[in-house]
């Protein structure tokens, strides 16, 4: 039927249907119309949605892009604040790396403040007659946490390059397991010292030993999205990044050498006395508030419940260290340092992680009395670290005891 017939047809209608076939006919070509519309409209979201998705799939590209070339090439690594937690850190890592090996074996004296401040490898190279390289890479506010990852990059340097360390020797603060206040499997603030050092590969290892579930995930978002744990030194970088460039720049070259020459802390504790059954405690003349507070807290530290946290701690991290140095030919040490400016009693808490570990072929613990009798007022800064006079009978034992038992075969 072509368009003649149904005009014809529509003509023979009567008066009312052809008034309705005339509302349907309106009727249709809004629809029509309607229909139209949507259909544009649904292209044009389409089209919006393709463009949404693409501007966000290159936006996340550029970020991860930008972040890989900033936080995990090591180009942010080298400009970060030299006296903050990671760029200290990092400072020790660029020392080694840029350091050629040299004719003598190497030690490493690993640990946190109490090494930072109380070993100086100039002291123990002398008293060792230079037979032996030391390096001080005690990194105060550390745990073993930072110092396997650390010590990991160190091995993987040394061993292309064929340098592995004659030695390690691990300071710790007592070799007892007692547990402290703070539970340190969920010390979240490890990843600010390691923002340079994790790769993204050590992302859910390490935030799943935080043992906390919030911790743990901020553990992981920190580690991914390094602009988290590194803001405020990057807040710091733009207010003046030449400024800080060049401080970098300097430490970068001679930081070794200004922890090298350091002497320690010219402060004593003279006149220190204590009371420990009835927790008193009696400042000599001239003792500043900071060595108060000090003093305070490690003698008289409250008594925490044991629930063993130390030792799954200790064996969770200080174990990957040794498992490091499994069948080579490099020694690991344990050493107590001094533990305060005061005698204390012994803990009651066995060293349950270092009688296992003894075990090990390349494993040794120094005698844990070593150091005991620089244990006095005079020896000490504060009631953790030594002083000057301190590191320096510290440091020369210490070198000593080292090239005796590495000269005897050990």
């Amino acid at each position: 039927m072509d368009t003649g017939d149904i005009q014809r047809a529509i003509e023979t209608l009567p008066a009312g249907a052809e008034q309705e076939i005339s509302v349907w006919l309106r009727n249709r070509a809004q629809l029509r119309k309607s229909a139209m519309r949507e259909q544009k409209q649904r292209a044009r979201s389409n089209t919006t949605l393709r463009a949404a998705l693409r501007w966000t799939a290159l936006s996340l590209f550029v970020f991860f892009a930008l972040q890989g070339l900033l936080f995990h090439s090591g180009l942010y690594s080298r400009n970060m604040e030299p006296d903050s937690s990671a760029g200290f850190l990092e400072g020790h890592m660029t020392w080694l790396a840029a350091t050629p090996p040299g004719a003598r074996p190497r030690i490493y004296v690993i640990g946190d403040s109490r090494i930072a401040e109380g070993f100086s490898a100039r002291a123990a190279v002398e008293s060792a007659n230079a037979r032996y390289d030391f390096w001080n890479l005690g990194v105060p506010g550390t745990t073993p946490r930072i110092w396997y990852y650390m010590l990991r990059d160190i091995v993987a340097t040394r061993v292309a390059t064929r340098r592995a360390p004659t030695a390690i020797v691990i300071g710790l603060d007592l070799y007892s397991d007692l547990d402290s206040i703070e539970k340190p499997q969920s010390r979240v603030s490890d990843l600010t010292f390691l923002a340079g050092r994790l790769k993204l590969t050590d992302c859910f290892d390490f935030a799943a030993s935080m043992e906390d579930q919030q911790r743990s995930s901020q553990a992981l978002s920190g580690c991914f999205f390094r602009g988290l744990p590194l803001r405020v030194d990057i807040r710091e970088f733009l207010q003046s990044p030449a400024a800080r460039i060049r401080r970098a720049h300097d430490f970068g070259l001679h930081g070794h050498g200004y922890i090298d020459g350091y002497g320690g802390k010219s402060e004593d504790l003279t006149g220190l006395s204590a009371d420990l059954p009835h927790r008193e405690i009696h400042f000599g003349t001239g003792a500043k508030d900071w060595q108060k507070e000090s003093v305070t807290r490690a003698l008289l530290s409250p008594a925490v419940p044991q629930t063993g946290d130390q030792t799954r701690y200790r064996r969770l991290w200080l174990g990957r260290i040794l498992d490091l140095f499994t069948g080579t030919r490099t020694l690991v040490f344990f050493v107590e340092m001094p533990r305060a400016p005061l005698p204390l009693p012994d803990a009651k808490v066995a060293a349950r992680f270092l009688d296992q570990a003894m075990a090990r072929p390349n494993v040794s613990a120094l005698p844990q009395d070593l150091f005991h009798d620089l244990e006095r007022p005079e020896m000490f800064a504060d009631g953790l670290h030594l002083n000057s006079r301190g590191r320096a009978a510290f440091s020369a034992r210490l070198g000593q005891r080292l090239a005796a038992e590495l000269g005897a075969g050990r």
